[in-house]
């Protein structure tokens, strides 16, 4: 197949031939380092400062970092652990570890603290380097933030000596299938091995830029860093997960990027997209790896990349790291089906046996064996476990069956075809079913459990898990999928959680994975999916099916009960107008939310644009009313409702910028005004409880303050993780909404291009995103119409109003100045990870009483996401309760 052939190695930035021996990414550093100073080795998109680090400042962290570690440990290798987020601090302690001859232990940055103590304690580490907030905290072993470690009064450099290369080098650890994670003994053979081989094998050239979407403390990335390193490129960061895909192709094209990891599902979902006719000129290499691509994704990528580009898969296991690739050239023809793994990277041979591990002819499947020179040695003090996975041969090699099927062709063309026993792949994570079964089954209630993988409509593996109760007392699905949370990583829950009355069992007692519902069974096990009786009814179905991954929709289904959120709703939508033209905001969803309600909703022609949105009306309480955050939806307040007292009545505020124009209200105070009026439309005497999300925290604490003035009484005022507004108020009122600037009437006298260039620099999350669109000949002209669109009063379309919704946002926001204080104390839900400021702090200025802060787990932009959002519930319940508010 092509581009199997036998390549030059990268040449070293001094000249001296490809890099390798021990520590092949430590002395191309150095050499780099050296030979050009001020080259930018790490440049990270959206992050802290510094966002650029030359290989002269690398090369000096990495220094201090190693001294440091061998001060404080001692000049003989121990295992050092290290859960990371950041890319520069994954990079220094890549590079830190190599140079100190120091062992990695990988944590995953998302794993609980139960999970996390569980690996700490197995591999007696003495030390943990994190930038994981709250881990100092958290965590019972030291822990130290490894740039500030780094920078730490420790001179000198480090000058250990060159590990051996049959000595530790990691442990990588996975799920297993007693509920307690393993870990996978890497030697320094086999990493070095594969780093030269990624280097090599990408055909990255001297001073290659190298993008990186997400970053965590996975192997693979420590692998790309070293590729990079080892070639005197730049490895450019995008924090995909947290800056979300809307930039993404403007980040491509303004840094010129070369060569990009990428996993199918997100080209999947960013390749379909794009505006038609865009390439990615500068993209040369894309590779996929973590899951098993197709050649459809293939065909999919030769449409936005350059005839001379070439795709590459990489296959590989935990137990092995990676064995084998498959490079396609721009001109390779395309195949069906899945993508072959390709052929074994240089020191490794694959094998296809049988169940007694003798060795099988060529087109003939059965199970992946690699053999290595330099393979780990097994599992982490788990002798038994090791002996049934590897094995040792007289010629010195080892092999080690990695559980997937697979058939080797002639030409040594690996093919595969999934697993064979009960491990799957999830997000590039080897998931362990029984773990998800053995934690389930310790959850109070559950007499049996029983976890698979199954492929979705888009061939993404989906984890369901079924139950069944020990008793008469019910189980609820969310809920044990929230308690499951707080046990497993965010990879390792599963999509969906059915309660059956007893599970299928086979003759000898064991689960019978085959009888277990599929999913679109197990949703409906006690009444049949109603079909759809008109044609609109059979659109929305399609709609549904094909945004949620389902064979079967039924009419009377709940679109979150069958696995849906805001991105497959905003998703659903946008296929409902591109195919139906209906154009509708996604909080109709919370109304009617299933096809058959939804159908009746477009049927009666009612647009719902309107502000005030009924979560739900029923019960004897003041209602409480929601705040949206600066995208401007509010389809978190359904599972936030669900989370209240019953007869607790809610209501939610979308922006008036999801209509797609301009807003009315050219600043903060005036659409606070406009949220006051809906709400005393709505409950006209009080008291009023009022919680707001992000920007509508601040929206909220504008709404509290005009109420006090108007006399009206304000029993609850919280908020979900929100900063405080720019600057103290003033001492009296003072007419502040006369005198903030109305941006969009300056916009609108502006001739086109100096509009455009001004909405580029408005505040906003997406901001920064939003100049280097404006460079894209392809997106400008779509910015242009956009923005053209908005000013000549014409609604925005349905792809890019969330973007304009934050834009608005950030431009109330940055214009915002309180005039009066809040007469009263406010509770914020802190998001654990918030970079935002002290809120006790920033938001004393601004009330009477004091700022009671709760933190929940996570992150700020998934506070009301998953689990989290049923703490924030419950912390809301109680805070509803002691407010003890009644009507009048």
């Amino acid at each position: 197949m092509a581009g199997e052939d036998d390549r030059p190695g990268p040449e070293r930035a001094d000249g001296a031939g490809p890099a390798d021996g021990a520590r092949a990414a430590d002395e191309a550093l150095r050499v780099v380092a050296r030979a050009v100073p001020d080259r930018v080795a790490v440049d990270v998109t959206g992050g802290q400062s510094p966002e650029r680090t030359t290989y002269a400042e690398l090369d000096a962290l990495v220094g201090r970092l190693a001294q440091a570690l061998v001060d404080e440990l001692g000049p003989a290798p121990r295992p050092v652990a290290v859960r990371l987020q950041g890319p520069l601090a994954i990079c220094v302690v890549t590079l830190g570890l190599e140079r100190a001859g120091m062992p990695v232990v990988p944590v995953d940055p998302t794993a609980p603290l139960e999970r996390v103590e569980t690996i700490l304690a197995d591999v007696d580490a003495p030390i943990l380097l994190s930038d994981v907030p709250g881990d100092a905290e958290a965590v019972s072993r030291r822990v130290e933030d490894p740039l500030a470690f780094a920078a730490g009064p420790h001179p000198g450099a480090c000058s250990s000596p060159a590990p051996a290369p049959d000595a530790l080098a990691a442990v990588m650890f996975t799920s297993g299938s007693t509920g307690v994670p393993k870990g996978i003994v890497v030697t320094q053979a086999q990493r070095q091995a594969f780093a030269r081989w990624v280097a090599r094998f990408w055909r990255l050239p001297d001073g290659a830029r190298v993008g990186m979407l997400s970053a965590g403390t996975v192997g693979f990335y420590e692998a790309v860093v070293r590729g990079v390193v080892m070639c005197g490129g730049t490895l450019h960061a995008y924090p995909v997960r947290r800056l979300g895909l809307g930039g993404l192709v403007p980040w491509l094209l303004a840094e010129r990027i070369q060569a990009v990891p990428m996993v199918p599902t997100l080209l999947r979902a960013l390749v379909p997209a794009l505006p038609p006719g865009l390439v990615l000129a500068d993209l040369k290499a894309v590779v996929l790896g973590a899951e098993a691509p197709t050649w459809e994704d293939v065909r999919m990528l030769r449409t936005v990349l350059p005839p001379d580009a070439t795709v590459y898969n990489m296959y590989g296991t935990t137990e092995t790291g990676t064995v084998a690739g498959l490079a396609v050239p721009g001109d390779e023809p395309l195949g069906e089906g899945r993508l072959p793994a390709g052929r074994a990277i240089d020191g490794c041979r694959i094998e296809i046996v049988d169940e007694d591990g003798a060795p099988l002819p060529a087109g003939e499947r059965g199970e992946v064996t690699v053999v290595t020179a330099f393979g780990g040695t097994g599992y982490w003090n788990r002798p038994e476990q090791t002996r049934t996975v590897w094995r040792r041969r007289p010629d010195g090699t080892v092999a080690c069956r990695t559980g997937d099927a697979g058939t080797l062709g002639a030409d040594g063309v690996l093919q595969c075809h999934g697993r064979m026993d009960s491990v799957v792949k999830i997000s590039g994570n080897r998931v362990d079913l029984g773990e998800i079964e053995t934690a389930l089954q310790q959850l109070d209630g559950v007499a049996a459990a029983a976890a698979v993988g199954r492929p979705d409509e888009a061939g993404t593996v989906r984890l369901e898990a079924f139950v069944a109760p020990t008793g008469s007392t019910p189980l609820v699905p969310h809920v044990l999928r929230s308690r499951l949370a707080r046990r497993l990583p965010a990879y390792m829950l599963s999509d969906t959680v059915v309660v059956l009355p007893e599970l299928p069992r086979l003759p000898g007692g064991k689960v019978d994975r085959r009888g277990l519902p599929e999913r679109s069974a197990a949703r409906m096990l006690e009444q049949p999916a109603t079909a759809a009786s008109t044609e609109l009814e059979a659109a929305l179905v399609a709609i549904w099916q094909d945004v949620l991954g389902l064979r079967e929709v039924g009419v009377d289904d709940d679109f979150f009960d069958l696995g849906g959120d805001s991105l497959r709703a905003a998703r659903a939508f946008s296929l409902m107008k591109q195919r139906l033209g209906y154009d509708r905001p996604i909080s109709l969803l919370i109304e009617a939310p299933t096809v058959a309600g939804l159908a009746d909703v477009l049927r009666s022609g009612v647009q719902g644009w309107e502000p005030l949105v009924p979560v739900r009306v029923g019960g004897g309480r003041p209602p409480l009313f929601l705040v949206h955050g600066g995208g401007g939806n509010v389809l978190f307040a359904r599972r936030l409702a669900a989370g209240l007292p019953d007869d607790q009545p809610v209501y939610a505020f979308q922006a008036p910028t999801l209509h797609g124009g301009a807003s009315d209200e050219q600043t903060l105070e005036e659409l606070a005004a406009r949220y006051v009026a809906e709400a005393r439309r709505c409950f006209p005497d009080g008291p009023y409880l009022l919680f707001g999300y992000s920007l509508g925290g601040v929206i909220a604490y504008e709404m509290a303050v005009q109420l006090q003035q108007a006399g009206a009484a304000v029993r609850l005022l919280a908020m979900g993780d929100s900063d405080a507004p720019a600057g103290a108020p003033p001492a009296a009122a003072v007419p502040l909404a006369r005198r903030a600037a109305d941006r969009l009437g300056e916009l609108r006298a502006l001739p086109p291009a100096q509009r455009l260039r001004r909405v580029a620099r408005l505040t906003g999350n997406q901001a920064r995103n939003v100049p280097v669109a404006l460079r894209m000949r392809s997106l400008q002209r779509q910015w242009r119409e956009q923005l053209d669109a908005v000013v000549d009063g014409s609604p925005v379309d349905v792809e890019f109003r969330t973007a304009w919704s934050m834009q608005e946002s950030g431009r109330l926001a940055a214009a915002y100045r309180p005039a009066r204080r809040f007469a009263g104390s406010i509770l914020m839900v802190r998001a654990a990870d918030s970079s935002y400021r002290d809120p006790e702090q920033a938001w004393a200025p601004f009330v009477t009483g004091q700022v009671r802060v709760a933190s929940v787990d996570g992150r700020h932009e998934n506070l009301l996401q998953g689990a989290r959002i049923d703490e924030v519930a419950r912390l809301l319940a109680a805070e509803l309760e002691s407010a003890g508010a009644v009507r009048g």
